[in-house]
């Protein structure tokens, strides 16, 4: 039987009337970065049932709730907190490049958003494609 550790039970505020607890988002971190990684194959002209974009911004979101669970956890609780946590965000980094536009973080509407993971965007997939079909995000930026 696996042991929980105590900072796995460290409760995360997602609303003023709804919890979730640190090893809960850390799993659905997980969950929508495999999600991700089952999709890139998808022809988005040919299938009707994807993710995309918003899921895309859901899981940053997500990452954003899990940073801040980081900050409140002890000292002592750091090593194993990131240990849980390293695997899956190299699985992110791998299946994702840099945007230095933020592109993420500017359709969600969250450009004051500071976390890494929201500069970065997919390297393949429908929710690339979705991106790569939209002209409006060039436009911002005065390309």
């Amino acid at each position: 039987m696996m042991m929980t550790e105590e900072w796995e039970e460290h409760p995360i505020e997602l609303s003023p009337h709804r919890q979730a607890t640190v090893r809960s988002m850390i799993e659905a971190w997980s969950a929508h970065i495999a999600i991700f990684i089952a999709e890139m194959d998808v022809d988005i002209d040919v299938a009707y049932d994807w993710w995309g974009v918003d899921d895309f911004i859901a899981a940053l979101c997500l990452r954003d709730f899990i940073s801040g669970a980081r900050a409140a956890l002890s000292p002592a609780d750091l090593p194993d907190f990131d240990a849980a946590i390293l695997p899956i965000d190299e699985e992110f980094m791998r299946i994702t490049v840099a945007d230095p536009d933020r592109s993420m973080a500017r359709i969600g509407g969250f450009e004051t958003r500071e976390g890494w993971w929201w500069g970065r965007v997919p390297r393949e997939g429908p929710i690339a494609a979705e991106l790569a079909s939209w002209s409006w995000p060039r436009e911002l930026s005065g390309e």
